[in-house]
């Protein structure tokens, strides 16, 4: 794989498993629904 297509494809990866997960801890450490007492907004996703 071409070093210059590498960047763009892991880029991709993380924003994919950004989407698919939208309420991990690991994504989004700073928002409140995320931590370990989910609100009724990640109930919702959850569901």
């Amino acid at each position: 794989m071409p070093t210059g297509i590498k960047p763009i494809f892991i880029n991709n990866m993380m924003s994919t498993y950004g989407l698919s997960h939208p309420h991990d801890s690991k994504v989004f450490p700073d928002l409140p629904e995320h931590q370990d007492n989910p609100s009724q907004l990640r109930l919702q996703h959850d569901g």
